[in-house]
């Protein structure tokens, strides 16, 4: 029959801009309109055997079939009992092809169906459970995922309600499941809790009732959820049916289950990422995820405010933002490549949470949400990435929005003894844990600066001190004494905290700033040693400003020599250790350059152009001792580039006092001075020490470095015209050239580098341009 006839209903909502069908529309259709072309007409049983016969032919045919009936009964309420008899009889898989194709529309596709199309997923689904058809689980979870939290909106009320009474109604099939009773139980206590206005008490009341009753009779199952179990019961403990069963959870764990130990039990458990995602809609879970996958940071802004539009914009919906917490902190889990990109980390997602935040009630149970694997944390069992984005929202947001770290410690301090006041012990040592664990893991270096910044009010600084004082203070350095007194003594200084120095070390710092540094150690009092001043000056890099100001007063007054300070300038970042690399920087412009100091110095990575340290030193030193210093780089850039050597021979460069930097590092370096300076670089000794490292140098590198090059081969060809020490001509014998990477740094000192020289063939050197492109 011409299938040109026939027209297939639309399964999706359209608008006259979004009118264009989706590959899955369009097949529905086709199998639908070829169906209807074989069965219009016939009798039952001719449109059983053309069915039968259809099927018969190959797995695409009966993909066909089964689709087409299916495509009827989610568009054509009138017929769907008809269709869906006649696809229990021919379909040969017990469905499955119908269940697969059904369970993608439901999750990829059931906000643009029709509430028709909707309604028939729900009477399909019924249907299938009641004639026993296996694999209908996974279409009551699928489902279960677009009950959305904080919305009360009427579509997604009627989805509750018909699941609801489908479980209901089907109490049998539904205990053959544990993992569905165990998300039931999950879905339905989150969802009590939005549905308390007198319009939709009737849904609230049955929803109390299917939960209770399964919590009494399958209690064994919903202990699987974990921890969050009992999150839900507190937020709905008002509730007197779920108080009930909260007192018995307390007191009477064994009249629930035999084997139940009790609450400690299901707070030690760590709540599956099945069921915390659960509460997020298959939609919300896809854009949180390419949020903090895809967008950089600093172009997230117009992605939070969509998000904030789409499911925040209701006074209802504040209540997601519990599940959205719990979601990002234990399913997001970033790799470490993605940790150290510039994408929009998981703490600045949460932190954007809390505070559009609009409801007190609200704002605290997101509070608990995020530091509730904290609560009872075991290293053994839970994983440090569901503690990590709390602690970085708190240390992260110090400068900028002090009050949001404020309010997180505050409510850090109250809710452990207040959380389960007879296991406060408990409780304290979990947290404890965390913020061990998360030192332990180098999250943070140390907990000092936050939990003693100056940012926080005074009584805040105190309650965090009595609550944490083990981390209130930089980790003990051997060498220096550190006082330990509470943190919110305040000096006459503009109300600012004292720092952490003994009353010795304050003594001397006031006649350091009183009188010259030589005065200062005219006597015989000696803080800092020579073999503990690494360590210190390695661990104040996490000290606040004014302390690290201090402490390089202090090694100033001691006239410490340069060799023993300058291994600490390679760990220095510029962005975020100007103090020590400001006090290095002037200590250094005073020193004569040596060997030692200029390979030091050149072992710095070639930073942003923001960063200037290196030139600024190596400038300072060119203005005084500008042969000096030719000198040794020249010698420094031989040594890392060496001539050309016999191909049959090995190499051995012999052991080193340290590692020196790579040839590519010194070159760039030079490039960064190269700003600076010309005249530097007409050095004899430095045109043949950039002679020897061009050719030594792979294509890539001579095109980084091609400007730096470029002062190189215009000297040349000046040279080559009145002395005959340029190139050779182009019809001249080519010199063999061997191209060999760099020699890269050695991170064993007593180790000996070798390398095996291999020859290319020789090529034709190409003649280059006067007046080339140069700098």
């Amino acid at each position: 029959m011409d299938q040109a006839k026939f027209h297939a209903p639309r399964l999706y909502n359209t608008t006259f801009v979004e009118n264009k069908k989706d590959e899955i529309e369009e097949k529905y259709e086709r199998c639908y309109v070829s169906v209807q072309s074989l069965i219009s007409g016939l009798s039952e049983k001719e449109v059983h055997d053309v069915l039968n016969n259809t099927l018969a032919k190959d797995k695409a045919h009966e993909e066909s079939v089964c689709l087409g009936l299916l495509a009827a009964i989610l568009t054509d309420p009138a017929t769907c009992s008809k269709s869906y008899r006649d696809l229990t009889l021919v379909a040969r898989d017990g469905l499955l092809c119908v269940q697969t194709n059904l369970s993608q529309l439901i999750l990829e596709r059931w906000v643009k169906l029709t509430d028709t199309v909707r309604a028939q997923v729900l009477w399909l689904v019924r249907e299938m459970i009641k004639t026993g058809m296996n694999g209908v689980d996974p279409l009551c979870w699928n489902l279960m995922r677009h009950m959305a939290g904080g919305d009360v909106s009427p579509k997604n009320v009627f989805l509750i309600e018909s699941v609801l009474d489908i479980l209901t109604e089907n109490r049998g099939w539904l205990e053959k499941f544990p993992l569905i009773i165990a998300t039931s139980v999950y879905t339905f206590l989150r969802l009590i809790e939005d549905h308390n206005s007198p319009t939709l008490a009737h849904l609230q009341k049955k929803e109390i009732a299917f939960t209770v009753s399964l919590l009494r009779e399958r209690f064994q199952d919903c202990l699987m959820i974990g921890r969050d179990l009992v999150r839900l019961l507190q937020n709905t403990a008002r509730i007197p049916e779920i108080e009930s069963v909260w007192r018995d959870i307390m007191v009477n764990p064994k009249s629930l289950s035999p084997t139940f130990p009790g609450v400690l039990s299901m707070l030690q458990t760590r709540t599956s990422r099945r069921f915390l995602q659960s509460r997020l809609t298959p939609d919300m879970e896809q854009k949180l995820v390419f949020l903090t996958s895809n967008v950089r940071f600093g172009n997230h802004k117009r992605f939070q405010e969509w998000f904030q539009r789409q499911y925040l914009g209701t006074p209802e919906a504040q209540s997601l933002r519990c599940d959205l917490i719990r979601f990002i902190v234990g399913v997001i889990h970033p790799t470490n490549e993605l940790l150290c990109s510039d994408i929009i980390p998981r703490w600045a997602v949460i932190g954007w949470l809390l505070t559009t935040c609009t409801s007190n009630i609200a704002s605290a149970n997101a509070k608990l949400a995020l530091f509730y694997d904290w609560l009872f944390y075991d290293p053994e069992r839970d994983n440090i990435m569901n503690i990590e984005p709390a602690i970085l929202v708190m240390y992260n947001s110090i400068k900028s929005h002090p009050a949001v770290t404020a309010t997180l410690l505050d409510f850090l301090c109250r809710i452990i003894p207040r959380f389960y006041p007879s296991m406060v012990e408990r409780v304290k040592a979990g947290v404890y844990t965390s913020l061990r664990q998360i030192l332990d893991k180098r999250v943070l270096q140390t907990l000092q600066p936050l939990f003693d910044s100056t940012k926080l009010d005074r009584e805040l600084r105190s309650m965090v001190y009595n609550t944490f004082p083990d981390f209130c203070f930089p980790p003990p350095i051997e060498g220096m004494t550190i006082w330990r007194g509470p943190p919110d003594i305040e000096n006459q200084n503009g109300g600012q905290p004292e720092a952490v120095f003994s009353d010795e070390e304050a003594d001397v710092i006031i006649k350091v700033e009183k009188d010259p540094p030589p005065k200062a150690t005219k006597g015989s009092l000696t803080i800092l040693q020579d073999d503990s001043l690494q360590n210190i000056l390695t661990a104040s890099l996490m000290w606040e400003t004014f302390e690290q100001i201090c402490l390089w007063q202090l090694v100033s007054a001691h006239n410490m020599p340069i060799s023993i300070i300058i291994p600490v300038l390679t760990k220095l970042d510029f962005a975020s250790h100007a103090e020590a690399l400001s006090a290095i920087l002037l200590m250094l412009q005073r020193e004569k350059p040596t060997a030692e100091l200029v390979k030091q110095v050149l072992s710095r990575d070639v930073g942003p152009h923001c960063d200037r340290f290196v030139m600024s030193v190596l400038l300072s030193w060119c203005r005084e001792h500008e042969n000096i210093l030719a000198e040794l780089i020249a010698s420094l850039l031989s040594s890392r580039c060496p001539a050309v050597a016999s191909p049959n021979k090995r190499k051995r460069t012999g052991t080193r006092a340290s590692a020196a930097p790579s040839a590519e590092r010194i070159l760039g370096h030079l490039d960064r001075m190269r700003t600076g300076t010309k005249q530097f670089y007409k050095l004899d000794v430095m045109q043949k020490a950039l002679h020897q490292a061009q050719s030594s140098c792979t294509e890539v590198q001579k095109s980084q470095f091609s400007n730096l090059f470029s002062l190189l081969e215009v000297e040349e060809t000046t040279r080559g015209k009145g002395s005959g020490r340029g190139r050779r001509p182009a019809n001249s014998v080519a010199k063999k050239k061997i191209a060999k990477e760099l020699i890269s740094d050695s991170t064993d000192d007593t180790s000996e580098d070798e390398e095996v020289v291999k020859p290319r063939q020789a090529k034709k050197r190409k003649k280059n341009l006067v007046n080339s492109d140069s700098d």
